[in-house]
């Protein structure tokens, strides 16, 4: 599941997340290209998220989906001593769709 909530100045990819035994199979690389798709059909200039400190996995799908981290940093609300990071993808002009 992944949802795509509307924010100012572009939307962010929320709540990914693929069930254990179908991760390693393209699902989350589809989810978020799906997700992208929709924001760049709805002329969104970029697209952003948060991921934890400890999901390497997810951060290097984000990278090669074409994700950039911003540079921001926040604790988790629910563990300060996990952080997030932000990254984003800002798109083209003319971009329609991944």
């Amino acid at each position: 599941m992944a949802g795509l909530l509307q924010q100012n100045p572009g939307p962010e990819l929320i709540g990914m997340w693929v069930a254990p035994h179908e991760r390693g199979q393209g699902v989350g690389a589809m989810l978020t290209r799906a997700i992208v798709d929709l924001a760049a059909g709805q002329g969104a200039p970029v697209v952003g998220l948060w991921v934890t400190d400890d999901n390497d996995t997810a951060r290097a799908m984000y990278q090669r989906l074409g994700f950039e981290f911003t540079g921001e940093w926040a604790p988790l609300p629910h563990d300060a001593a996990t952080g997030e990071h932000r990254m984003r993808i800002v798109f083209r002009p003319g971009r329609v769709g991944h």
